[in-house]
């Protein structure tokens, strides 16, 4: 065998090998997309169940915000915002409320002392109502 021969030879080995690292390579690739691809999914998933849960969670919120704002007569933008506001901290409920002193709530973002007495209001008017019932 000359040395162009064995060289050709050499080079044929090589190529091959690579060809086969390519292969597995792309192989290996292929699982770790779809696998990322498989993770991006569950995660949108989850969101989209944390945002409908968010969304029924505000509806509750929102409505007793708007029962009261009715009885007292008072429209019912007035207190939408104070409602959103909570619901973004993840207040949902007079319980979840019943957590957060006075100085808490006023530390959230846009919460200032009207939408803490507007807050008050509404919790001792649920809470009156519930022991009427």
């Amino acid at each position: 065998m000359n040395y162009w021969d064995r060289d050709r030879t050499e080079t044929g080995r090589i190529i091959q090998e690579l060809e086969q690292i390519r292969l597995l390579l792309s192989i290996g690739f292929k699982k770790e997309i779809a696998e990322h691809e498989v993770e991006k999914e569950i995660a949108a998933a989850q969101r989209e169940v944390e945002d409908k849960e968010h969304k029924r969670k505000s509806v509750l919120l929102l409505g007793l915000f708007h029962e009261w704002a009715q009885e007292m007569d008072i429209k019912k933008v007035r207190v939408t915002g104070v409602a959103t506001r909570l619901t973004r901290n993840g207040i949902y409920s007079i319980a979840d409320l019943n957590k957060y002193s006075d100085d808490e709530l006023l530390e959230v973002r846009n919460f200032g002392q009207k939408a803490l007495e507007v807050t008050k209001a509404v919790r001792d008017w649920a809470e009156a109502n519930e022991r009427d019932e």
